[in-house]
This record gives C-alpha cells, sequence and structure tokens, in this order.
C-alpha cells in the first residue's frame, strides 16, 4: 500500500511539474504568473516574517542581504523554469528559517554549546577529485560522525516545538517526528526527478552529506547552480568576512546537530568542495582540524563536473546551452585550484595529500594511511566493511550506466583550463 501511494504522489509531482512548466509561459502573455518569486530581500525578508514571526540575526548583514538579493535576481532569467523557481523560493524560506532554528535553541537550551566538536577531519579537493567516494569510506569508521539531510533539516521543526521541548530529549522527540516527514517529501522529489542521477552522484536521506547543506544557509557562495544557470561560483570574491562569521556560526551550527540528532560518534568527518578555499577561516574556528587533499588534472575534472552539472540541471532548465555550463565548471574549477595553490599562515595539525589515481586504485590503502595519521581505528572489521561497501557501490554504479562526458561537448580547451591552473598543477604535479 505504501509504495503505491508513493508512486502515485510521485506521478503527481511529475505532473505538476509539467503542467507548471508549460502553462506559465503562455499564461504570462496575458499577465497571469503561477510562480511569482520576490523582487527583493525585503519583500522576501517580509514574507519569511509574516510565515514564522521573527528573522534570525544574521538577516541584518550586509553581505548576506546581497547574496540572498543575487540568488532573487538569478531566478528572474529566461532559463529557469517556474518549477525551478518554486523551488528555489522555497528553498530561500526554508534556509532563512533553518538560521532562525540555529539560533533559538542554543538560547533555548544554553549546553548546547557545551558539546565538543574534537579534531574534526576536513576532505578537500576540486569536484569530481572522489572526495565524495572517501566521505563515505572515512564515515564507517568507529566513533565518527557526520551531516545527513535528516539531521540538517532543523527548518522542519515548528516553533513551538522548541518553544514547548522542556529538554534536549524532548527536542529530539519532536525532531524524530518531523524527520520523517522530510525523508517521504525527500525520496518523492528525487523519484520525480528532480535530484541528483545516482550513477554520478548518490543521494539519499539517510546517506552521508556534504556541509553544503548547512552552509547553503549563510549563502557565502551561489547554490542554486543546478536551478538557474548562472556562473557557478564567485566563491571567494568579496566574502571573507561573511566566510568567517558563517564558519563561526557552522560549529555552532554541528553543536545544536550533534545535540538533537543523536550522533552517537565523537569525531566530525566533514566534506564540501567550498571548504578548500576557506583554510584559514576554518583554522581560525577549528585549530585542531585535519585536512585530506584529492587532487586531479584540471581538464577531467571540468569535463566530469560539466556532465554532473548538465545531468542535475535537465528538470529545471528551459534550454541546452552546455557551453554555459562548461565555462562555468572552469570559473569554479580556476577558483578553488587558486586557493588550494596558496601557501597559507599555519599549517592544519595533519595535511595529507592524495591524487585521484591512487583512491580509484587502492581506496582502503588510502584510508588505512589517513586512519593511522589522524588517529582513527582501522581493524580488520573496518576493513571488512569498507570492502563490502566498494563492492556493493561498484554494483550499483555498473547498473546505473557510466558516466560519459568529454571536452567538446560543452565548448571547452584542455590547454585554456591547464593554463588557468598552472600554479595548482605545479604544487600537486597533476
Amino acid at each position: 500500500m505504501a509504495s503505491v501511494l508513493f508512486a502515485v504522489l510521485t506521478f503527481l509531482v511529475r505532473f505538476f511539474r509539467y503542467s507548471l512548466n508549460t502553462l506559465d509561459p503562455w499564461l504570462r502573455y496575458i499577465n497571469i504568473r503561477l510562480v511569482s518569486t520576490p523582487s527583493t530581500v525585503e519583500e522576501l525578508l517580509e514574507k519569511v516574517r509574516s510565515r514564522f514571526g521573527s528573522l534570525p540575526a544574521l538577516a541584518s548583514n550586509r553581505d548576506w542581504r546581497e547574496r540572498v538579493q543575487n540568488a532573487l535576481d538569478a531566478l528572474k532569467g529566461k532559463e529557469t523554469t517556474p518549477f525551478g523557481r518554486l523551488l528555489a523560493r522555497e528553498k530561500l524560506i526554508t534556509q532563512i528559517r533553518t538560521l532562525e532554528c540555529f539560533e533559538t535553541i542554543p538560547r533555548r537550551f544554553s549546553n548546547v554549546l557545551t558539546v565538543p566538536i574534537d579534531r574534526p577531519i576536513f576532505i578537500l579537493g576540486l569536484p569530481r577529485t572522489g572526495t565524495t567516494i572517501l566521505f563515505h569510506l572515512l564515515v564507517r569508521y568507529p566513533h565518527v560522525a557526520h551531516l545527513n539531510t535528516i539531521r540538517s533539516q532543523l527548518a522542519d521543526l515548528r516553533p513551538q516545538d522548541v518553544a514547548q521541548a522542556t529538554s534536549i530529549d524532548d527536542l529530539c522527540r519532536r525532531f524524530c517526528t518531523t524527520s520523517k516527514q522530510v525523508k517521504y517529501t525527500f525520496d518523492i522529489l528525487l523519484a520525480s526527478g528532480c535530484g541528483l542521477p545516482h550513477n554520478i552522484h548518490p543521494a539519499s536521506t539517510t546517506f552521508p552529506e556534504e556541509c553544503v547543506l548547512v552552509l547553503s544557509n549563510y549563502l557565502f557562495y551561489t547554490n542554486y547552480p543546478y536551478i538557474c544557470g548562472e556562473d557557478f561560483t564567485d566563491v571567494v570574491k568579496d566574502y571573507r568576512d561573511l566566510a568567517r562569521q558563517a564558519y563561526r556560526f557552522f560549529r555552532r551550527d554541528l553543536q545544536v546537530i550533534k545535540s538533537i540528532g543523536q550522533l552517537s560518534g565523537s569525531r566530525f568527518v566533514l566534506k564540501a568542495p567550498y571548504h578548500s578555499c576557506f583554510i584559514e577561516e576554518i583554522l581560525d574556528v577549528f585549530p585542531d582540524a585535519s585536512f585530506v587533499r584529492l587532487h586531479r588534472d584540471p581538464v577531467s575534472v571540468v569535463s566530469s563536473s560539466s556532465s554532473f552539472f548538465r545531468a542535475i540541471r535537465a528538470p529545471f532548465s528551459t534550454g541546452d546551452d552546455w557551453k554555459k555550463i562548461g565555462k562555468g565548471c572552469q570559473k569554479m574549477t580556476r577558483c578553488i585550484a587558486r586557493e588550494l595553490a596558496k601557501e597559507t599562515r599555519r599549517e592544519a595539525e595533519h595535511t595529507l595529500d592524495f591524487k585521484f589515481e591512487e583512491i580509484a586504485k587502492d581506496p582502503i590503502g588510502v584510508c588505512r594511511e589517513i586512519a593511522n595519521k589522524v588517529g582513527l581505528e582501522h581493524t580488520k572489521a573496518v576493513e571488512d566493511d569498507l570492502t563490502a561497501f566498494l563492492a556493493e557501490d561498484a554494483r550499483k554504479r555498473e547498473q546505473a550506466g557510466k558516466h560519459k562526458h568529454t571536452l567538446a561537448e560543452f565548448g571547452l580547451d584542455a590547454e585554456e583550463i591547464r593554463n588557468d591552473c598552472t600554479d595548482y598543477c605545479k604544487k600537486f604535479g597533476v
């Protein structure tokens, strides 16, 4: 019965998406818009205030407001479908509500701020360098904590849940109820073609999730490339102060998630490509952090990233401007590679570098070396678990089909990409 209901709801979402995208352009000719988005930050914040009654403190930050305005402006583009605008609008509102939840819970339960976040392990690198598979492997070690979609979606807590909770345990129980709703909604969206293609990047509410889900709330990088098709990142331009503030909040957010998400692990493994641009800011907040950096030929990175973003943008896009996607990925790669190539003021407690070929050839050997360096317990039971996971992952990827891509289909030039990343290639030998 449950599977039938799920199939019906999935069909309805697909039908709704198709109908909305088909009808809206025609109705606009007679000044009827089925999906509208606020034009200004003030309009959006007023919508949030009227819905929830209050705003997060970050709403007064000038840089953050500029990022929100950039996101709203991007949604006006002709390439964005009505369904894409609808999802993006609701996502923005959810992000603002989430910020308030992260602020309110520590005020309500001050002991949350005493939860330790000791010796976190950050996985860094350009996109498509093996960071995801390494992430999935490291979180299988004992005493390791990680984020996932359910634990990160605090916005689905109702305001009265936080206000009425009598203890952290009571809040955890309330959160478990909303988590079930999050999972059901997320799974329906994935099944209706609004999520990631599984042969490129697996997605699930219970899978280990990148920090992007939490960091995107602070909007210090562009986080709607799959919807609006704009430049993928201007991640380091003029936003250092906002990044410093965001990472200070990020530590608090991890304390909140660890408290109400009932995480058993004592050390976080954290992963997102954008961490690579903020090594100094991370060390300011997490001075005992360890970094694991993965490296790959930038030409392969740009080609694979372009194919990846083309796949996840397909349900939201009205056109096939793949060259624009390619140039956006080239810009993103250049930006992150430039930051990785810089010399930092100080080193992390441990910094380990591996090439894509190393983790592709011997992922368990790489994990063993990392564990020995950063103090994770690598036992035979762990190794057997990693072996079983890799076998199952290989089976799923073979079943889903190979991820094929070339530079030519995105209008890209290999020599130009390497010239963009000369310092990075020399420093890491790729």
